[in-house]
């Protein structure tokens, strides 16, 4: 009798192991089923970097002193022109205005009336990805309302920002730039994609200011049917899991 319940509490371990083992399966399918949609395939999304420590500092047309970025002579009608500036919210005249994230932001405008940015990065061809970013207006410049164009490219950008989506904003106040978030999604057509920016209206050296920029590989539906049923399964196991042993 001793023997069998040592028996029966053995088997009980043994399928605890094996459940074990399959939860770990389970899981790790689950989660690696999902692409690292999380992850932001920009560089400096933010313009954290270069860290300027007073109130702005400008870049000229062609500079990559922005990580990530490169700062162009183009604008949404195809003229030259644009430098831009990095502005810490902290130091604005007249008290802070916060940035959307961290404490740095991108006025599109720097010196004049255009400006603009663009970046390239690696993207799959066929995938779906999301484009985001929060943005808002200068407001020291006495113009009541600024816009801007973005434009996506499939490889590598050669020039003339042809708009796909403006934004424009004017609700801003110093103490409160109201930043506003825009969101669009694109499929890439080739191993490299281009976000663009550029001033559509803007003057005395103030233009649309940009923010926490992303871009993001898009889950799809399968992959996501994938990870329920992962996690449905991992749920079951877990309820079955439990063995109960008896002693003579």
């Amino acid at each position: 009798m001793i023997l069998e319940s040592f028996t029966y509490e053995f088997r009980g371990f043994r399928d605890m192991k094996t459940t074990h083992i399959i939860l770990t399966a389970l899981s790790t399918a689950a989660f690696s089923a999902v692409p690292a949609q999380a992850a932001n395939l920009l560089v400096n999304g933010g313009f954290e970097a270069p860290a300027i420590g007073t109130f702005f500092q400008n870049f000229a047309s062609g500079s990559t002193a922005i990580p990530g970025w490169t700062v162009d002579a183009f604008t949404p009608s195809g003229g030259s022109g644009g430098n831009v500036d990095i502005v810490d919210g902290a130091f604005t005249p007249g008290g802070p205005s916060p940035a959307a994230e961290g404490s740095q932001f991108l006025d599109l405008v720097g010196f004049g009336a255009v400006g603009s940015i663009y970046q390239t990065f690696s993207t799959i061809a066929g995938q779906a990805y999301s484009l985001n970013f929060s943005y808002s207006h200068n407001l020291f410049g006495g113009s009541p309302s600024q816009s801007a164009s973005f434009a996506l490219y499939n490889g590598i950008f050669s020039g003339g920002l042809a708009p796909i989506q403006t934004v424009t904003h004017s609700t801003g106040t110093a103490s409160n730039l109201d930043w506003r978030t825009r969101t669009f999604s694109f499929v890439a057509a080739s191993s490299q994609s281009t976000v663009a920016f550029g001033t559509r209206s803007g003057t005395n050296n103030a233009g649309l200011l940009l923010d926490g920029v992303s871009v993001t590989a898009v889950p799809e539906a399968a992959t996501w049917m994938m990870m329920i049923v992962g996690f449905g399964l991992v749920g079951g196991a877990m309820r079955r899991r439990r063995v109960n042993v008896s002693f003579a």
